[in-house]
């Protein structure tokens, strides 16, 4: 909490009255007000909104420097629905509809916000004037609940502001602005004073000139000041809520690796993601150790939320590279995988092949740019794999150091993967781009694409591939945009045909809104029937208060009149006027 050394506004409305000063309104209490439709509408932006429901001048704490700040949330709360029982708020500040225990929504904060612009115009407690000429305060609440008895403002005070404060006391909530608009309105009123308080003196016009632009400077840096401060804050809550989800879902993966779990988790760390990007700066920013990252991917094996993760340029190994693929054989809702420019090789991609074996959702898998499979020969003249020295394609490894060999070894190594594909169903597009295959892999995945009949997107380019291979893959990937397009074309026709038959069923539905319609139209009859009784009713009830208040009214003089008459029969007989 923050200690607010200027004390309450009413505290310093009061100090005002006594000190005499003039009312209506000046730059300070333009600023306070400023600061209170701020608050407000900030709390009532919230999803869902915060009404205050007991705002008043002792409730609006003040700076040395007069920044007001609003305090006191007991009797706040979340609006979560459209009807709310009343029997808060404090009786004078309360919109009628608290006091009739009605419907209310955050419009009753901005009538209350009225009565503390009347308290900031004249100084004084609202209804002032009306408990001076002896009338309760039962009565005063039965006219304001009834729309007889307002708030007041001074004839010094600025007709914007009158209009703004007149508005929000609006008997009918809905006639009352929001917050925003409050705001909106006191800025416009704010430029109105600054110009009306130049028309006051008589001075040079090139004077007046400056200081009406330093003061509105004045006014201008604190409002901006202001905007930018709420701005702020909101953006702070947005990062915090993004770092929460984030750092929890990490902290989460670091505490499974670590306590080596015998069994594999059953709640997923990432439960609140749907489209998880964890590129660079969201790993290795944070230090998050390839142990944690293991743990991450075991714990996204029973995920059911995230449909797309990107682990792109983390510089991860084949130890998170063969969770991920342990991964893929058991969830059941990621679709798309990016895992590019990493350090994943030949085990990882055999890993991730046996699951694609089994998995039948994934669709887009990322791979580019990993040194999955480089063949080299070294001094020797055997063959041996390596990763690419750099980040540009393999144009430049066909030199006279790197010979597409170990045909053997090199389909040994992708067999997995490559195999995967002549079974799966769901994966639609594939990107091996700069991964170092060469014509073996390639003669590989051209027998696979013979038999996979799902993909029709596969990058293969910066590799160490011949024109046969290439033009191979190309004309089976067409084959199955063919065959993919067709089904397409052949389900959108079904589509057709089965709409053309639902004509029938489409004219029933139409026949059928048609008598919910007419049964709206009569409903609404009724309503508009209920809406004048209940009117009629509301009216009765403000004659009964009226017949009330007489009552009470009349009780009070008869009491007045007894007391009188009792105070008059024992005072003692005059002198000299006794029985002789």
């Amino acid at each position: 909490s923050e200690y607010v050394q200027g004390g309450d506004l009413r505290t310093l409305l009061s100090k005002f009255k006594q000190q005499q000063r003039s009312v209506g309104f000046d730059h300070d209490k333009v600023k306070i007000a400023l600061h209170v439709a701020h608050a407000l509408t900030y709390l009532h932006s919230l999803a869902p909104p915060v009404i205050h429901r007991d705002l008043k001048s002792s409730n609006i704490l003040l700076s040395n420097d007069l920044d007001a700040k609003l305090t006191d949330f007991g009797i706040s709360r979340e609006r979560i629905a459209r009807t709310m029982t009343a029997g808060v708020g404090t009786a004078m500040w309360m919109a009628p509809e608290l006091m009739l225990s009605g419907r209310y929504d955050d419009k009753v904060d901005m009538f209350s916000f009225g009565v503390v612009l009347s308290e900031l115009d004249s100084h004084s407690l609202p209804y002032s004037r009306a408990k001076d000429t002896g009338m309760s305060e039962t009565a005063i609440l039965q006219k304001v609940a009834t729309g007889e008895l307002r708030v007041e403002f001074s004839e010094r005070a600025v007709k914007s502001g009158v209009q703004l404060g007149l508005a929000c006391v609006s008997i009918k909530s809905k006639d009352r602005p929001t917050a925003a608009e409050a705001l909106y309105r006191l800025q416009q009123s704010a430029l109105c004073l600054l110009s009306n308080q130049f028309n006051r003196y008589s001075i040079p016009v090139g004077d007046a000139a400056v200081r009406l632009a330093a003061l509105q400077q004045r006014y201008d840096s604190e409002y901006e000041a202001s905007v930018y401060a709420h701005e702020a804050e909101m953006r702070k809550i947005e990062m915090l809520k993004t770092k929460e989800v984030y750092q929890e879902a990490l902290n989460a993966a670091v505490a499974l690796e670590r306590a080596a779990l015998a069994r594999e988790p059953k709640t997923a760390t990432l439960v609140r993601e749907v489209e998880a990007n964890l590129a660079p700066q969201r790993l290795v920013a944070r230090g998050l150790s390839l142990l944690g990252c293991c743990a991450l991917a075991r714990a996204m094996r029973h995920n059911t939320n995230v449909i797309s993760l990107d682990l792109s340029n983390n510089g991860l190994t084949d130890a998170v590279g063969v969770s991920l693929g342990n991964m893929l054989t058991t969830n059941k809702r990621l679709r798309a995988l990016d895992l590019g420019f990493n350090q994943l090789t030949n085990r990882s991609l055999g890993s991730i092949g046996g699951a694609l074996r089994v998995n039948n959702v994934l669709t887009s898998l990322v791979l580019d740019s990993n040194p999955v499979l480089q063949l080299q020969k070294d001094g020797a003249g055997s063959s041996s794999i390596s990763a690419p020295a750099g980040g540009n394609g393999n144009a430049n490894a066909a030199s006279s150091t790197a010979k597409v060999s170990g045909s053997a070894a090199a389909l040994a190594q992708v067999d997995p993967f490559t195999s995967a594909l002549t079974v799966n169903k769901s994966l639609t597009s594939l990107n091996l781009f700069n991964t170092g295959i060469g014509n073996e892999v390639g003669r590989a995945l051209a027998h696979a694409l013979a038999k996979n009949t799902s993909l029709i997107s596969l990058e293969v380019a910066g590799n160490l591939l011949n024109h046969s291979d290439l033009a191979s893959i190309s004309s089976l990937l067409k084959k199955n945009q063919t065959r993919h397009f067709e089904a397409e074309a052949k389900g959108q026709e079904l589509s057709h045909e089965m709409k053309e038959q639902s004509d029938v069923v489409r004219m029933e539905k139409a026949k059928q809104a048609k008598q919910q319609a007419d049964a709206e139209w009569h409903d609404e009859n009724a309503r508009k029937r209920a809406e004048v009784r209940e009117a009629e009713e509301w009216e009765r009830a403000r004659r009964t208060a009226e017949v009330e208040v007489q009552h009470l009214v009349n009780m009070e003089l008869e009491n007045k009149k007894y007391l009188d008459r009792l105070a008059e029969a024992k005072k003692p007989p005059a002198k000299g006027k006794g029985k002789k």
